[in-house]
């Protein structure tokens, strides 16, 4: 399981709507677009999302080109907690927390897209309950945690940098 940290968003303060419409922005794009080549090849990958527009958009690069759908939850939301995070993830597992998952490779992998209150909040309460986490407990905008579940708990985490914007690159929406 991956859990991101939506990409770079237009910022906050010169922001005037409602800031779950708030737009990543040409680099964010790019971001997300790099992201999605982390995961080009896979058979089957479950997405989750905050509602937010940033997030979504973050993520929807990697669903286009998987052919997936985004599933929009709540539990991703800002300001949802790491509390309601770890258990909806863990729901979000092929067999829920209670079940193992498929035999023979049919189990999707889940890529959920999140905030960076949520995500550290998140990550705080895996430390606290013994989680190892290989890596910073801050996770910049676009950063990814690779979470191991096993027995339905989480076991381990691991940080996977956000993705590198060539220099020169044009970032296109």
């Amino acid at each position: 399981m991956h859990v991101a940290r939506h990409a770079d968003a237009l910022d906050r303060r010169g922001w005037h709507r409602s800031d779950g419409e708030r737009p990543l922005t040409a680099t964010g794009f790019a971001q997300s677009r790099v992201l999605a080549g982390r995961y080009r090849g896979l058979a089957r990958l479950r997405i989750v999302s905050s509602p937010a527009v940033r997030c979504v958009q973050t993520v929807e690069p990697v669903a286009e080109g998987g052919g997936w759908p985004v599933e929009l939850v709540g539990y991703l939301a800002e300001g949802a907690g790491g509390a309601a995070a770890r258990a909806g993830l863990l729901k979000a597992l092929p067999g829920g927390v209670d079940q193992p998952a498929p035999a023979g490779g049919q189990c999707p992998d889940v890529l959920a897209c999140t905030h960076g209150d949520v995500l550290g909040e998140l990550l705080a309460l895996l430390l606290e309950h013994g989680v190892a986490l290989a890596g910073p407990a801050r996770t910049p905008k676009s950063g990814t945690v690779e979470l191991v579940v096993e027995h339905g708990a989480f076991r381990a985490a691991r940080y996977l940098a956000p993705p590198v914007i060539e220099p020169g690159t044009r970032p296109r929406r």
